[in-house]
């Protein structure tokens, strides 16, 4: 059986307009473009999967019932399009004081 390979996507400013902490799902659009390059690596038979840092969470600037409505906004967009993703995994940490100095 043949492995099968995946590309790992950046959620913002990849797929979907870049917010600073976007937390409104109402915000979450898709950029252009983005459709017809998942179109085609879906036709290469590659796996979409969606990684995202949201340290956002950490911060208390929203929630997870916020980042699930973002991510089903995100999805029925990528749906109209005949894209499905194979999954979205997300890092809720905030990074160490002394890595941001």
């Amino acid at each position: 059986m043949k492995a099968r390979r995946y590309v790992l996507l950046n959620r913002d400013g990849t797929i979907v307009v870049e917010w600073h902490y976007l937390s409104d799902p109402s915000q979450a659009e898709l950029l252009p473009s983005v459709a017809s390059g998942l179109r085609r690596m879906r036709e290469q038979g590659l796996g979409l999967t969606v990684v995202t840092n949201q340290s956002a969470m950490g911060q208390g600037f929203n929630n997870m019932m916020q980042l699930d409505k973002i991510h089903q906004r995100m999805c029925e967009f990528l749906v109209k399009e005949r894209i499905l993703l194979n999954g979205i995994f997300f890092c809720p940490q905030v990074p160490e004081p002394s890595v941001l100095a």
